[in-house]
């Protein structure tokens, strides 16, 4: 999932009140102001308001907006309750950028297990999430990586329960595969998980080698590349002398995502 890298996170809604708070006057009309107590009711004040930390293993019933966004107030809820997101990994000190979107990355490749084409042909994504300003103003210093899986476009999927470390090597993952509801290409195209109603489904991928100048190296390029790697996939997992399948190669936008590679697809069997 691509995101603009801003981060920040809103935890607390009570700053207002607190800072108000401070701010209200005794019945002492002494002119002469405690330096002492001044301090330490600033002090008391900015520790109040100083965002939580989240914590690993917390769940939350986040929709596929919340998982774009930088930054979320969402309240964790019970892990047993029906919960789209969970966090895997906490850090405490501040980062940005493809130095977060990478350390999540990493983080929630290794809860999920498996190898790297397990993951990329499965519908679990990691999100990341940071303090925003005004917390950050106040003293919050961490970024927060979740566990998601995409349902299909703009939907997230309820996660298992209960949701274990190494779960793309449980028979549950099956749910979490990638799978579509037409052929690449066509109209009625569109990824879903496998345990939705579909037609075709991921069988492998074909990693592309890019352009000279390392830039993407354009559809006709891509195009001729995979297609015959996935004509063999897909001859190697049918017993049918004709064999179907279909090629989808990345975007020039995917690609400058991370999208080196293409899909193989097959109709379902």
């Amino acid at each position: 999932m691509t995101r603009p890298r801003t981060p920040r996170l809103v935890a607390v809604a009570l700053a207002v009140a607190l800072l108000a708070g401070a701010c209200s006057g005794s019945e002492d009309t002494s002119t002469e102001p405690s330096p002492s107590a001044s301090s330490e009711d600033r002090s008391v004040t900015t520790a109040e308001v100083v965002p939580p930390t989240p914590e690993v293993g917390a769940c939350y019933d986040l929709t596929a907006e919340d998982a774009a966004a930088t930054s979320t107030d969402a309240a964790p809820i019970p892990c047993t309750d029906r919960h789209t997101a969970r966090t895997v990994a906490v850090g405490e000190r501040l980062l940005e950028g493809d130095a977060l979107a990478q350390t999540c990355r990493r983080r929630v490749a290794r809860y999920l297990g498996g190898d790297r084409e397990a993951r990329r042909l499965s519908r679990f994504t990691a999100v990341w999430f940071s303090p925003d300003d005004d917390a950050v103003t106040a003293g919050a210093a961490w970024f927060r990586c979740d566990l998601v899986a995409v349902e299909r476009s703009g939907v997230l999927a309820a996660l298992p329960t209960p949701l274990r470390r190494g779960v793309l090597a449980r028979p549950v993952a099956r749910r979490y595969a990638l799978c579509a509801t037409a052929a690449p290409g066509t109209d009625r195209f569109e990824r879903v998980t496998c345990e939705q109603p579909h037609r075709w489904r991921a069988v492998t991928t074909v990693d592309l080698a890019p352009a000279d100048d390392g830039a993407y190296p354009g559809v006709r390029a891509v195009r001729r590349s995979g297609t015959p790697a996935c004509r063999d996939a897909a001859r190697r997992i049918s017993s049918e002398d004709r064999v179907r399948f279909g090629f989808e190669w990345p975007t020039a936008e995917q690609w400058d995502a991370g999208q080196a590679y293409g899909y193989c697809w097959m109709p379902r069997g």
